[in-house]
């Protein structure tokens, strides 16, 4: 029976040196003769239920993942003038004009070049030289640039720094992994059971990254839930949700027993790395056992 660990702290992950355990191992020598491979393994032998659909790298142009990256990582930065675009998409309002007055010199620098060179497509007659201080412009009402401030950029962005993350693992040992993105579970009839953000496959163990970019969620549950479904434990599950501030996301980790990011901190890349290498790591502080 699988148990709950508890989370480890995050503060200083490092490059630990990284060994498999014993029990690791036994899972992938179990696993090896299965017919059902690679993210069909995640719903096992359950019937009656099927993998409809997932994405890949080769679904995203570099040029869309490179700004989702970008924007996920620059979340503190801009996640105030994502919310307000938002917003001006539900009130059907083209025009914007922000105020980037309390900002330092270089995060203003910055907010330019983004809002001027990298979203191009989503804003367009950006003007950042009339006022220093003002940034306006005109949102462009196209379904696709709608649908990814909306939401997709969150989910490609955090598949990418998970990808990042696994990478830099992977440089330190010898694992077998891969990552999936918008896994659907359907039933054989197709009709939609779960959809999970992001999964990764580490050595025949795997571990959803659940993203939720709008303000209104609170089922804080439901990804135990889920979890529990499909067994995979607490300590496996990361919820990704900006909207939560420090004190709220470490209140749900500590009830709910799995890990949590407000994209503050650096938080989504160490959390995922502590995830991870938990299962797979011992860390040597130079101290005897």
């Amino acid at each position: 029976m699988l148990k709950v660990k508890t989370l480890k702290p995050v503060e200083d992950m490092g490059a630990p040196e990284i060994i498999l355990r014993g029990d690791i191992q036994e899972i992938r020598n179990n696993t090896a003769g299965e017919n059902v491979t690679g993210i069909e393994k995640l719903i096992g032998k359950k019937q009656n239920i099927v993998i409809e659909s997932y994405g890949g790298d080769e679904d995203v142009r570099d040029c869309i993942t490179s700004l989702a990256e970008l924007l996920v990582k620059e979340d503190p930065l801009m996640k105030g003038f994502i919310r307000k675009l938002r917003q001006h998409y539900c009130d059907q309002q083209k025009p914007f004009s922000f105020s980037v007055s309390a900002w330092d010199e270089n995060d203003k620098k910055k907010l330019r070049e983004i809002f001027e060179e990298e979203l191009c497509g989503i804003v367009d007659s950006v003007d950042v030289d009339s006022n220093p201080d003002i940034i306006t412009g005109n949102l462009v009402f196209s379904p696709a640039a709608m649908a990814f401030l909306t939401g997709r950029y969150m989910e490609i962005g955090v598949y990418e720094i998970a990808k990042s993350v696994m990478k830099e693992i992977a440089a330190r040992c010898k694992i077998s992994w891969n990552i999936y993105r918008n896994v659907k579970v359907t039933t054989k009839k197709g009709i939609p059971k779960n959809e999970f953000d992001v999964v990764i496959e580490c050595e025949g163990i795997f571990y959803v990254i659940e993203v939720k970019s709008g303000e209104k969620f609170n089922a804080w549950g439901s990804l135990v839930d889920s979890g529990r479904e499909y067994n995979i434990v607490p300590g496996r599950l990361l919820l990704v949700d900006s909207w939560l501030s420090d004190e709220k996301a470490g209140r749900i980790e500590d009830h709910c027993q799995y890990y949590v990011s407000n994209l503050e901190h650096d938080s989504l890349r160490k959390k995922i790395l502590t995830m991870i290498t938990n299962d797979l790591q011992e860390e040597h502080d130079g101290q005897s056992s």
